[in-house]
């Protein structure tokens, strides 16, 4: 009697073998590439941040929001219940810790203080405060919905939509009321000088001690602003859907055309920059807009 051929069921686990092995093979690759991007925007590995992260992570490991400082050299976070910063050391970053209850938002000025808002339960701990050496020193009963440093103190931005700008002992230096603050991001030149709130579509750019208002106008849907590191031009991001762009020189008026493309949402730290990016609620370094 003859015996069955038995090829076709080779045949078959030969298929099966190789189909495992692709599965397999785009397995490995599928991890080797969806891993760059992930290493690539760690916040312990980043070029400008990474030691800065570590000593935050190791001090803060829940975090409700970050500050930069303008020559990227510290970083501060916030937790329900205090205020971290670390500094650049010679062995990577050293710490300090101040009991805030309560902080909502942070910038640093030119000179290097920490500016920070808090609505803690305590009356005592309600308001905005410079952290500096160890100590918390109230300058004002602000709780602002956006906040910004700039060369000598802070522009903050309040619910109704009244702008205040104070000097580094908490003094009053410009007042202005703006039409709304609702969704409003308000940012600092390079130098400090100016001010740019985004709100409602629209641009106002003040002078950043007097509040003074140098423009306000919609040349454009915006949905975005990047400050440049040199002079006081801003870059716009067009909508709907940032289909394209321009550059303004808030000073003089001036607008040009600018590269439409897809851009990542990030704040110029300082003169010398980076651009930093939200990054775990820690800074990251983006690229430039």
């Amino acid at each position: 009697m003859t015996r069955p051929r038995r090829r076709p069921q080779s045949n078959l686990l030969t298929l099966a073998l190789s189909v495992a092995l692709a599965v397999t093979v785009g397995f490995i690759l599928y991890l080797a590439v969806t891993s760059l991007p992930y290493l690539a925007a760690s916040p312990t590995s980043d070029p400008t941040f990474g030691a800065l992260n570590q000593c935050l992570l190791s001090n803060a490991p829940q975090r409700v929001g970050f500050a930069v400082a303008r020559d990227a050299r510290r970083a501060a976070v916030w937790t329900t219940e205090e205020v971290v910063e670390c500094a650049e050391a010679d062995d990577g970053a050293t710490a300090r810790t101040w009991r805030l209850p309560g902080a909502t938002m942070g910038a640093y000025d030119g000179r290097g203080r920490l500016w920070v808002a808090a609505r803690g339960a305590d009356a005592g701990l309600s308001g905005l405060f410079v952290l500096e050496e160890g100590t918390s020193r109230p300058v004002g009963e602000l709780t602002p919905r956006a906040l910004a440093g700039t060369r000598d103190g802070v522009v903050a931005l309040e619910p109704t939509g009244r702008v205040v700008s104070l000097d580094a002992e908490g003094h009053l230096t410009g007042v202005r009321d703006l039409p709304s603050a609702q969704g409003a991001v308000v940012t600092s030149s390079a130098d400090g000088l100016r001010v740019a709130v985004l709100v409602g579509g629209g641009l106002y750019a003040l002078d950043a001690l007097t509040l003074a208002v140098l423009r306000a106008e919609a040349p454009c849907q915006v949905e975005r602003l990047w400050w440049t590191k040199g002079g006081h031009r801003v870059l716009l991001s067009c909508g709907p859907g940032q289909s394209w762009a321009l550059w303004v020189d808030v000073d003089s008026g001036q607008t040009d055309t600018a590269p439409a493309r897809a851009r990542v949402d990030s704040v110029l730290a300082g003169p010398d920059g980076p651009w930093v990016q939200a990054c775990d609620v820690l800074p990251c370094t983006a690229e430039e807009p």
